[in-house]
């Protein structure tokens, strides 16, 4: 049966930031889901806790190293580290890539603090202790070597994965189902109770990230992979689209609203119009993982044949209302607005 896989990608994030994008482009195309912290909240002691219940849910774990430790918890040890640990203690494959010469990497993308650089060299030793690691030197390079040790490790190690719901499998696939709804009912739980603890702040939504667009090439007649790029945030897309998503749409329909709303509202330059370019799939699918990951939508799978729809959970409509009222607030899982 075909299996699609989950890989939690860790890393530090800043000096990264494009690599762990091609990470997630070079996981989309083997047909598997990425998971990293793209997809959640700040990070802090509590935040963690969540995160551990991705990782549980991930089949595989990539461990990506380069010139900076990253932040560090109240314990001393930074929570890229934590990560791997955890996963170390679950016995989750581990494919590791470490940057070939930290040397020649720009000192902006390095720790230059003595003690933090030092327990990088540690982590580094520690990583590859016991385990075969793979070497990059450049961006392309570790998006090659990701695709090529996931494929191997998918034929070689193959995990519990995902299956399509229409795939009948009489002699197992009741039992597997059960058992996967209990595991989710379990880590919902654990998952509420770890966000009862604290509260989101409506700046978390502010946070900017870039949105791709592919050009229409007018004699070829089809859009170019040349890409114009957008910076957004959750909030605007709340701002602009939050209306649209009250009731079910289909996602074909939320990507044509999303082009038309961010292209005017941010490409007020005359660069480019709106019917000149299309947001790329990858940036929808990211759209719809941020929207999901901090339960501001909801995703509705009609059957084997329906296209899917999206709306805004309980939550994604106090944004909403909050987006008329226009004044600062903080809320609570329970959905009282404080």
């Amino acid at each position: 049966m075909e299996k699609r896989y989950q890989i939690f990608i860790s890393s530090t994030f800043a000096d990264l930031e494009n690599e762990r994008k091609g990470i997630m482009e070079s996981i989309i195309e083997l047909g598997s889901f990425p998971a990293g912290m793209e997809m959640f909240p700040a990070t802090d002691t509590e935040q963690f806790e969540y995160i551990k219940t991705v990782i549980d849910e991930s089949d595989y774990y990539v461990l990506v190293i380069a010139g900076r430790y990253g932040s560090v918890a109240a314990d001393g040890i930074s929570y890229t580290e934590k990560e791997f640990l955890y996963a170390k203690e679950k016995g989750i494959p581990i494919l590791t890539f470490v940057k070939k010469d930290i040397e020649s990497i720009s000192a902006n993308k390095t720790d230059q603090d003595k003690e933090k650089r030092k327990k990088l060299d540690e982590f580094r030793a520690k990583a590859l202790e016991g385990r075969l690691a793979n070497y990059w030197d450049n961006a392309d390079e570790l998006k090659y070597k990701i695709h090529s040790s996931l494929s191997k490790e998918f034929k070689t190690h193959p995990r519990a994965g995902w299956i399509r719901g229409d795939i009948i499998d009489p002699d197992g696939l009741l039992e597997q189902f059960n058992l996967l709804k209990k595991k989710h009912e379990e880590l919902q739980k654990k998952v509420n109770i770890e966000k009862e603890k604290g509260k989101i702040n409506i700046n978390d939504l502010k946070r900017e990230f870039t949105v791709d667009y592919n050009i229409w090439d007018a004699e070829k007649e089809e859009y170019d992979s040349v890409n114009y790029k957008i910076k957004t945030s959750l909030y605007d897309i709340m701002v602009w689209c939050g209306a649209k998503m009250i009731h079910n749409i289909s996602m074909s329909l939320f990507k044509l609203i999303l082009n038309k709303e961010i292209v005017e509202n941010e490409a007020n330059d005359g660069e480019i119009e709106n019917t000149e370019c299309m947001i790329t799939d990858y940036s929808l699918d990211e759209i719809k993982l941020k929207l999901l990951a901090f339960d501001l939508a909801s995703v509705v799978n009609l059957g084997k044949y329906c296209e899917e729809e999206i709306h805004l959970s309980p939550l994604g409509k106090q944004v909403l209302f909050y987006t008329v009222k226009n004044e600062e607030f903080y809320w609570c899982i329970d959905s009282s607005i404080k």
